[in-house]
């Protein structure tokens, strides 16, 4: 090659450098303009060349994904981290590469997809991805599109739930609901709604009333019979109002029903009208209910004037007229206007009889004792007598108030009214028969003439088995002699009350009350109708509550003797404390005090005992399983039972919880076991059961607790039962068969602990038949706050710190007891034999901490405490009692003070006090 040849080769290359560097610059400024373009875009981009390399990304692209350039230079990079699931990952790179060799081959848009994005910081967002060659602007270079719809997805979702609960609200009830728009078409209702009109919902969508097949004149409406339209109410509520219309009609499956409907106005967020809401309720079956009652009252008042010769009044509880039909107004001639709102006694009864109408009407009204058909005597309005045939019926309305009826005939002329007579007395004997209680007519002799009974069934056995016999040949000997007596007694004055008898029947022994009235004189016998009343749940329900008034006043009288001797306690025992510490160099006076201190700590655990059964006694309240604590003594009351008596745990695997003090109920279990040995001296069984037991309201009705659950504890033995009489006895304290060897404290305890754990006990025995005993006890259901056992271990209290203590009690020994004790300490003392002397001495003194006993004369110790909280809140308050009385304060707030409990040791009340005073 020549020198020229070669010269014009590199002139050749020469200019084709230029053109390609300036083909570069050209080239670099797209890319900055482009990217420039990009980097303010919400939307997040990259840029890849086709070495795979990722070029550039926007600020969108570094929000969205947490990514920026240098986290991934290349795609190698970004495919791991993006999508580090290596099954996905190999899925979205395939069709990435489909979607790319796609578009290039055919020269048709990338077509996006939509897919998963790991971020960086862990999240996962959703992304529609999607790139574009950049060949016009820059040759080799991509621009990638990740479109963020996270948000949107989540929008869609919470959308698409919402929707499907207003589905399923709208679609569970049964009511009809629909939804119009301004040209009254459906754009929305109920399956119930669409079901109606035999369509699906769809099709009723975009349609009027009438082409949805509705009744067009029910639509319209119809003046002339009186029919609204379902159009007027929409077109009201289009106006802003809310329509309700009661007694609405609508063609369904074929038949008009009644609906009760709401036509309410739809608005936007501006307040503007955009349709109408349609709520309707069928109320066919009540709207018809509510036409036949009117059509029964209108009946009965139709009957009521038209009956001419009975006459019927009506008197309310205060017996004023509220009913006078025309007979009335012909036999006692007061008109209607008249007669309405008078007084019975006014109108119709002469002097001497009004004293007896007034209690008999009250009677039954007040203690539903009703008034027996009978002859009576009554007064027109000219002042004469008029001689009646008077029957009588009491109607209670559903408000609780009462109607009294009287169906009057004129026995005057009784021949020639017997066909209407007949027909009265037919009526009569179907009131009486729907009156609950026997009603008897029987004759001097007391011979059955004829009997009324609600129960048709029982009825007819009644009068199969006494009808023509008398009351001495049926009665037992007692109750016919009772009988006898009480209709002698209604011979004489016309009426008599309150006899009682008792007859075994097959479900046990019921009593009964007698209400005789003299009914009528016929074939020279008088004859009684007698009205008797099983009251056998009355006669139990009085034997438990004197029971029960009997148990408390017992309560009451040990609880007293308790609290006294509680005091004397704490006096003995805290003085022998303090001359325990002073005679410990003299072995006999040591021994001595020694003696008193076990006296007196077993004089307190009999004083715990009759506290126990007055249920005064504090008690340290926990939840417990009985089973475990039968458990536990299960060992225990084996030896105590010997080897004679076979006991038998029978316990329910899942029984519930109870809160009690577990060593009172550990107690009672003893004391009952300890009895049932001694009903077996021969030997024989104890069955010790628990039972998880919810008591309905009936049977709360036969106990002294309220319905809910219980645990059932139960005792049987095979003992020798006890009598009546001594079945009544065994709570009562001091009562005891065992003669010396018995204290007559053991079931009294029993019984105080179950009431003072808002249970009842209940004794079923029968002497030869063995004795059961069932305790019930209130579940208890844990709320998460229960306190852990703690051990309580005495500390060697701090001396005063200069502190002045003030010490309120009734009782002179226990005030100087406590300021011997805290003399000891150098603690400045004062004391008070009552709340108002305490309230004089704080009103002079500066006072630390103040220890007042609870149960004093006057002001007690809550009622002071509350003065000096209110008064000097800086105060620390003590309250010592070993008297719970806490039913006496039942509804009275008394705020939790610091407890200690009587007798106290003087450790205790030392370390109590230091306690509270440095809190």
């Amino acid at each position: 090659m020549t020198n020229q040849e070669l010269q014009d080769k590199l002139e050749k290359a020469q200019i084709q450098i230029t053109e390609l560097e300036q083909k570069l610059v050209s080239r670099k400024k797209s890319e900055n303009t482009y990217r420039s373009i990009i980097d303010i875009s919400p939307v997040p981009y990259a840029l890849n060349d086709e070495q795979q390399n990722i070029i550039h990304v926007n600020t969108a692209f570094i929000n969205t994904f947490g990514y920026d350039l240098s986290d991934i230079p290349t795609l190698n990079d970004w495919w791991p981290k993006a999508y580090p699931d290596q099954e996905y990952r190999q899925w979205v790179h395939d069709t990435w590469q489909q979607h790319l060799n796609k578009s290039e081959l055919e020269s048709k848009p990338f077509e996006p997809f939509e897919v998963k994005v790991c971020c960086k910081d862990g999240t996962v967002k959703s992304v529609m991805a999607g790139a574009a060659s950049l060949s016009g602007i820059s040759e080799g270079i991509h621009l990638v599109t990740l479109f963020d719809m996270t948000e949107t997805k989540q929008t869609e979702a919470q959308l698409n739930q919402t929707i499907t609960l207003l589905e399923n609200v709208i679609n569970s009830t049964p009511d009809l609901i629909v939804v119009k728009n301004k040209k009254l078409q459906t754009i929305l209702c109920n399956e119930v709604c669409a079901k109606a009109v035999g369509k699906s919902r769809e099709d009723m969508y975009g349609h009027t009333d009438i082409e949805n097949g509705w009744d067009p004149e029910l639509v319209k409406g119809n003046p002339d019979k009186g029919i609204r339209g379902f159009m007027h109410d929409d077109l009201d509520a289009l106006s802003g109002l809310y329509v309700h219309n009661p007694h609405d009609r609508a063609n369904v499956a074929g038949k008009v029903r009644v609906f009760d409907t709401h036509k309410i106005p739809l608005k936007d967020t501006k307040g503007e009208i955009l349709g109408v809401l349609g709520i309707a309720r069928d109320v066919t079956e009540r709207h018809e209910a509510e036409i036949k009652l009117q059509e029964s009252e209108t009946r009965f008042r139709s009957i009521v004037e038209d009956i001419e010769n009975i006459a019927i009044q009506g008197y309310d509880k205060d017996h004023r007229v509220i009913v006078w039909n025309r007979a009335s107004e012909k036999l006692y001639g007061y008109s209607q206007n008249e007669a309405l709102g008078q007084s019975l006694e006014d109108l119709i009864i002469p002097d001497e009889m009004r004293e007896i109408v007034t209690s008999s009407v009250n009677q039954w009204i007040e203690k539903d004792i009703p008034i027996p058909a009978s002859e009576l005597i009554l007064r027109n309005k000219a002042g004469e007598l008029v001689s009646v045939y008077s029957s009588h019926t009491m109607q209670k309305m559903a408000d609780g108030s009462v109607e009294l009826y009287c169906l009057d005939i004129n026995t005057s002329e009784l021949k020639q009214t017997q066909k209407e007579l007949h027909r009265v007395n037919t009526e009569l004997g179907a009131t009486l028969r729907a009156i609950p209680d026997l009603l008897f007519e029987v004759d001097e002799e007391g011979r059955y003439l004829n009997i009324w009974a609600r129960d048709e069934e029982l009825l007819a056995v009644q009068k199969k088995e006494l009808i023509g016999s008398t009351i001495n040949e049926k009665l037992p000997e007692e109750a016919a002699r009772i009988s006898m007596q009480a209709l002698k007694q209604a011979a004489k004055i016309g009426h008599s009350q309150g006899h009682v008898i008792s007859l075994p029947l097959a479900s046990g022994n019921h009593w009964f009350e007698l209400s005789i009235a003299l009914k009528s004189v016929e074939d020279g016998l008088k004859h009684f109708i007698v009205i008797s009343r099983d009251i056998t749940e009355r006669i139990h329900t009085e034997e438990q509550l004197r029971r029960s008034q009997k148990m408390d006043a017992l309560g009451k009288l040990t609880g007293g003797i308790a609290h006294d001797f509680n005091n004397m306690l704490g006096v003995i025992l805290g003085y022998a404390e303090l001359l325990q510490g002073k005679v410990t160099n003299d072995p006999q006076l040591s021994r001595y005090v020694g003696e008193i201190r076990v006296a007196g700590n077993r004089s307190k655990s009999l004083t715990s005992k009759l506290l126990a059964f007055s249920r005064k006694q504090p008690s340290e309240l926990k939840s417990h399983n009985i089973n475990n604590i039968l458990n536990s003594n299960q060992h225990m009351l084996e030896k105590t039972l010997t080897a004679k008596i076979k006991l038998i745990l029978d316990q329910d695997e899942d029984l519930w919880s109870v809160c009690i003090d577990d060593e009172m109920l550990s107690d009672a279990i003893l004391n009952i076991s300890i009895n049932s040995m001694h009903a077996m001296p021969e030997g024989g069984r104890l069955v010790i059961s628990t039972k998880n037991k919810a008591i309905t309201e009936e049977e709360s009705q036969q106990l002294s607790i309220s319905a809910g659950d219980y645990i059932k504890l139960s005792f049987t033995d095979t003992g020798t039962g006890l009598l009546p009489e001594i079945k009544e006895k065994i709570f009562e304290p001091f009562f005891t068969t065992k003669g010396d060897a018995g204290t007559g404290l053991g079931m009294s305890q029993v019984y105080g602990f179950v009431k003072q754990s808002k249970g009842d006990i209940q004794v079923f025995s029968e002497p030869g038949k063995g004795t059961q005993i069932v305790i019930y006890l209130p579940r208890y259901i844990k709320d998460g706050n229960d306190d852990s056992d703690v051990i309580k271990q005495d500390k060697i209290p701090a001396p005063s710190k200069n502190e002045t203590i003030l010490v309120v009690d009734d009782e002179p020994a226990l005030r100087d007891l406590a300021e011997e004790i805290l003399n000891l300490q150098n603690y400045q003392v004062l004391s008070a034999e009552s709340g108002s002397e305490a309230l004089k001495i704080l009103n002079k003194n500066d006072i630390d901490l103040m220890i007042t006993d609870v149960i004093m004369p006057g002001m007690d110790g809550y009622q002071l405490a509350s003065e000096v909280k209110f008064h000097y809140p800086n105060i620390k308050i003590i309250m010592a009692s070993g008297y719970s009385d806490e039913a006496s304060r039942e509804g009275v707030d008394t705020p939790e003070y610091q407890q200690l409990q009587k007798p106290y040791r003087s450790a205790d009340l030392l370390k109590n006090i230091r306690d509270l005073l440095d809190e």
